[in-house]
């Protein structure tokens, strides 16, 4: 069932638990071609209700045991790897490693459908079931 975290007011993210996917708005600096930011940011590990979502999303019993977790991921035609921390200030981050920078995705999604995104209107959609990342318009609610 597709839920909703506010992070704050007027950051979110959507996930499913039973699907297995999670998704959120990509930042500006997700989104600089050169030297952007990699991760996205899922809140501070010091909140207990968001706590709770993400040991329950990646099956722990503690938070700290999402450090270090690793996926192998498709997005379109490109494979990239996904890992899971909590930084030093303790914000839950997945990163998105893919030659360089996350933004080049954007650009292959772009190519691939022969069509011009705002990827600032776009929802990142992380899929841990298919290992797939997508993007996706968030008038449609579905992951």
């Amino acid at each position: 069932m597709l839920k909703t975290f506010s992070l704050s007011k007027n950051h979110f993210f959507y996930y499913d638990i039973e699907k297995k996917t999670i998704a959120r708005f990509p930042s500006k600096s997700n989104l600089l071609p050169k030297g952007s930011d990699n991760s996205l940011y899922f809140g501070i590990k010091k909140n207990k209700d968001l706590t709770k979502i993400i040991c329950s999303f990646f099956d722990v019993n503690k938070i700290e045991n999402i450090i270090g977790l690793q996926y192998k991921m498709q997005c379109g035609e490109d494979e990239v790897n996904v890992s899971i921390n909590i930084n030093a200030q303790g914000q839950i981050q997945i990163k998105i490693s893919n030659d360089g920078t996350m933004c080049r995705l954007t650009n292959h999604y772009s190519f691939e459908r022969m069509e011009e995104y705002d990827f600032n209107k776009m929802l990142l959609v992380i899929d841990f079931i298919n290992m797939e990342i997508r993007f996706k318009d968030p008038l449609e609610l579905s992951l």
